[in-house]
């Protein structure tokens, strides 16, 4: 984003409607007034449309609070993130979720310069599409038919941190923070959302979790359906060709009999059979150097063979693929071809046989654009029983794009990649306020109007203002502000609010930039739902 406010204007002491109401629950995180006035000046700025959303940008565009303060909110007033992040879901999970939930999660790269902003090093970032300096943060992420929310974030602390405990030290990473993979956050991300209660049908994920065998198996023990992306060569053994390997195997034939010194044979006593095996051995001749070893028997998962994602699908006859429609898009109804087979998520593993993996059933799915549409083949596999259907897990697999929408969000709006900060507790207070801005957005569903209704929804640029709230108790010394008011939840139409960063009309219709409106729009669909096709059966929060 290009624009910023210029000259003298500056967002007001004023909130807006129900945004009071709304920190009303976080207020008890912090044992100070300064504590909170200075998060409600922090979170109107990231909602703001300036450049940057560092501290002193803020500073500069919001009024009532210093650069100083803010960066105190970051590093030095006492305040737990986690419960922050706590608290937040709760009041998501009362006003903006309705069933057939999915947990969605992903990583995403935040550029740095220099080496001492905690985590930061060079290391393959998504958001690049290359190898880079920057910090890596795992998210987890709610979507439901209506809603699409954020659970919770973890910075990923590289070995080479980890491992340096004075680097340690300077960015004050806690002594109980050891080297975890990207998979090992997640999954530890996965424990405490089920922990907070959030109820959910299945898990999905992209490629690089869906493509880690400790990811499928850490979600496998902990009895969670999934349904995730892989690539094209990701491995499978079909059930038919693994039962007539261990058919076969069970009916082999053992061979000859071994007789052994100390078993009589039939016909003979120990003595003459002892003789017999001595004369034998006497007669075999003498090899020098390392004895040789016995050929390591095959089992019977490791003689079925190992096909690729691509190569199943490739070979399936027309008749077997089927058309689903599974998401509304910007241009209409999103269209694609897909076949489901039966497989068994498998891996190779060494000559000696170590790391031979064979999983149990599951379905390989493969996607295809239709005839004469544009479009890269794609491959997923779920653990669904035998009886899930094609379209249910297509849908599934497909709630990954809600968290693509959370980071451009996230990074063009609400400054998520914006924070000048070192410390870990710094990186991780400045990630809860972006997810609590985002959450507050969410709960705005009046700010859209039904997908079904012909007029044009109204431009939050030029609708009519609605009165303000004045804002809660400032520090010491700043004029005590009027009483807000709070707006209860209906279900009825509401007034349009005005935009969420509180920034008064004449100075938006006569200031802002092109860039400036393209953000409010951006951050619009968040207000939203997750499938406009369904936006008119979601209730309003």
């Amino acid at each position: 984003m290009s624009g910023s406010l210029e000259g003298t204007t500056r967002i007001g002491r004023d909130s807006p409607p129900d945004f009071l109401e709304f920190l009303r629950s976080f207020a008890k995180l912090f044992y100070r007034t300064e504590g909170r006035w200075a998060m409600n000046r922090y979170v109107v700025g990231l909602m703001a449309p300036i450049k940057r959303k560092n501290c002193e940008q803020i500073a500069a565009a919001v009024a009532g609070i210093k650069a100083q303060e803010l960066q105190a909110l970051l590093s030095d007033i006492s305040w737990d993130y986690w419960q922050m992040d706590r608290l937040r879901v709760g009041l998501l999970l009362g006003r903006a979720a309705v069933g057939e939930g999915v947990l969605v999660f992903d990583d995403t790269g935040i550029p740095k310069q220099g080496r001492d902003s905690v985590g930061v090093t060079r290391q393959y970032s998504g958001t690049l599409g290359k190898v880079g300096n920057c910090q890596v943060s795992v998210t987890c992420r709610y979507a439901d038919p209506c809603y699409t929310w954020p659970v919770a974030g973890r910075l990923y602390l590289p070995k080479v941190w980890a491992d340096d405990d004075k680097r340690r030290a300077k960015a004050k990473v806690p002594g109980e923070v050891k080297f975890q993979t990207k998979v090992e956050l997640a999954l530890a991300l996965l424990d405490q959302a089920r922990a907070w209660g959030i109820p959910h049908e299945a898990v999905t994920a992209d490629g690089n979790y869906g493509d880690n065998p400790n990811f499928l198996s850490g979600l496998e023990a902990r009895n969670e359906a999934y349904v995730v992306a892989v690539a094209r060569d990701f491995t499978v053994r079909l059930p038919a060709e693994l039962a007539k390997a261990r058919q076969e195997a069970g009916q082999a034939s053992p061979g000859a009999t071994a007789v052994s010194v100390g078993e009589p044979a039939a016909g003979g006593s120990v003595g003459n059979q002892a003789e017999r095996v001595g004369v034998e051995l006497e007669a075999k001749p003498k090899h020098r150097g390392r004895p040789r070893k016995a050929p390591r028997v095959l089992s019977p998962e490791e003689r079925t063979v190992l096909h690729k994602a691509f190569e199943l699908t490739g070979a399936q006859l027309a008749g077997a693929w089927q058309a689903v429609t599974y998401r509304e898009g910007a241009k209409g109804p999103i269209t694609k071809e897909f076949v489901a087979l039966r497989a068994c998520r498998a891996l190779k593993g060494k000559a000696d046989g170590e790391g031979t993996y064979t999983g149990s059933e599951g379905w390989l799915i493969g996607e295809r654009p239709l005839v004469g549409h544009e479009g890269e083949p794609k491959w997923y596999y779920s653990n669904f029983p035998p009886e899930a259907t094609v379209s249910r897990m297509v849908e599934i697999g497909h709630r990954r794009e809600p968290i693509e929408r959370g980071y451009r969000v996230g990074k063009d709006g609400l400054g998520l990649d914006d924070a000048e900060v070192r410390l870990w507790h710094s990186f991780h207070r400045h990630q809860a306020l972006v997810m609590l801005a985002e959450t507050w957005l969410v709960l705005q569903r009046q700010w859209r109007e039904p997908i079904a209704t012909p007029e044009p929804e109204p431009d939050p640029l030029t609708a009519s203002a609605t009165p303000q709230a004045a804002e809660a108790a400032p520090p010491p010394g700043e004029p005590a502000p009027s009483t807000p008011i709070s707006t209860p939840a209906t279900s009825a139409p509401r007034p349009m609010p005005s935009p969420p960063h509180g920034v008064d009309r004449r100075d938006l219709t006569s200031r802002a930039s092109a860039d400036e409106r393209m953000v409010l729009h951006q951050l619009r669909p968040l207000v939203g739902r997750y499938q406009p096709d369904r936006a008119a059966a979601c209730p309003t929060a």
